[in-house]
């Protein structure tokens, strides 16, 4: 099959969409299927292979109008191209393949923030492409839920289809966890994410003699919020904030943590929320215990008391509840994390989501 893979984002820029984008477009290419990628991103301007893909940049420079007028350009200059498939990561960068590729078969992710917190003025363009859609996989059931209850009608076409998780491989690789306890959280330091109401757990779990080392990782709007945070707290000896670290170093951080804290929280009246939660699924590949919010795509994969906890973010005393739980109870904790990494590295591969929609695609005997 020859699949036409349009991506708002793409590495080398980070983040749920642009991780997505080039994972699914490498599993296609490794299911045996020719996949040509039109993308923006900082990166170089042109043509390049990249995992099996041919992957074209139309550059990220200029307003919206400009990319999309660019992307649309380069769209128009495949018209001839025998496309079997066409695949918009979100729906906004499926508005040039609706002008331009009408009547291939059209599959659109949903993610959630992007669909829930939309201009007014965009809402009937969002709403085109969603209908023109013939395949909506939908990275949790909660997103999905969540959705069509707000739309009032079901989705045609729509499904859930969890993520996969980023390190298969080295995630199975054998390691040890260090002697003392060390919590780890990596996100971008947004309100949603709640890393205040992790700090003030971690606080008081100190106040009551537990000696705990937290490292949070990323970067956002709340970064000097939070710095304030940990000196009013007097917490300088027990979290760090090491702002974005380098891909090199992640891995290390997830092997060298026995928790992962990730308490997020639904913001916006409930808009905005975790549509998946791929760090927490990431954590879970390499043995750390996930402490999640009990809001959007982890309710989906997590099994409570089982793989991992799932509080409310907005209680500071359910966190704590439960990080003493796994702090004070070893051989709880231990078989939490073999739970939660045997179930990331069967259950979330990029693989399983990629032949979910490839059997949608496939034409019927």
């Amino acid at each position: 099959m020859k699949i036409l893979y349009l991506a708002k984002a793409y590495p080398p820029e980070t983040g749920g969409v642009e991780t997505y984008s080039e994972q699914v477009a490498m599993a296609y290419a490794r299911a045996g299927h020719e996949v040509t990628v039109v993308t923006t991103h900082p990166g170089a301007v042109g043509e390049e292979m990249r995992g099996g893909v041919k992957v074209t940049n139309v550059g990220d420079h200029g307003s919206q109008a400009a990319i999309f007028g660019r992307m649309t350009r380069h769209l128009w200059s495949l018209r001839h191209e025998p496309f079997d498939a066409v695949h918009a990561t979100t729906w906004r960068v499926s508005l040039p393949a609706l002008l331009l590729r009408r009547g291939l078969p059209m599959v659109l992710t949903i993610h959630g923030r992007e669909v829930f917190v939309v201009p007014k003025p965009l809402r009937p363009m969002m709403m085109r492409a969603l209908r023109h859609a013939d395949h909506l996989p939908t990275v949790s059931q909660p997103i999905l839920d969540k959705f069509e209850q707000d739309l009032g009608f079901r989705l045609k076409g729509a499904f859930s289809n969890w993520n996969g998780i980023s390190f298969e491989e080295e995630s199975g690789q054998p390691h040890d966890k260090p002697a003392g306890m060390v919590l780890f959280c990596m996100c971008r330091l947004v309100a949603r994410k709640n890393v205040d109401g992790a700090i003030r757990a971690v606080a008081e779990l100190v106040g009551r003699g537990h000696d705990i080392t937290f490292r949070i990782a990323g970067g956002g709007e709340e970064a000097d919020s939070l710095a304030a945070l940990v000196r009013e707290l007097g917490m300088e000896e027990h979290v760090t904030l090491l702002g974005r670290v380098p891909d090199e170093d992640i891995q290390p951080l997830y092997r060298g943590s026995h928790i992962f804290l990730h308490p997020q929280i639904a913001t916006r009246s409930g808009q905005d929320m975790e549509g998946f939660g791929l760090t927490i699924a990431d954590a879970m590949s390499f043995g750390c215990v996930p402490v999640a919010g009990a809001s959007g795509g982890p309710l989906d994969f997590i099994r409570n008391g089982e793989t991992g906890y799932l509080v409310d973010g907005t209680k500071t005393g359910e966190i704590v509840t439960a990080l003493e739980r796994l702090i004070t109870d070893p051989a709880h904790r231990e078989a939490l994390a073999a739970a939660a990494r045997d179930f990331a590295r069967a259950e979330l591969t990029w693989d399983a989501h990629a032949h979910k929609i490839l059997e949608r695609l496939a034409p019927a005997d």
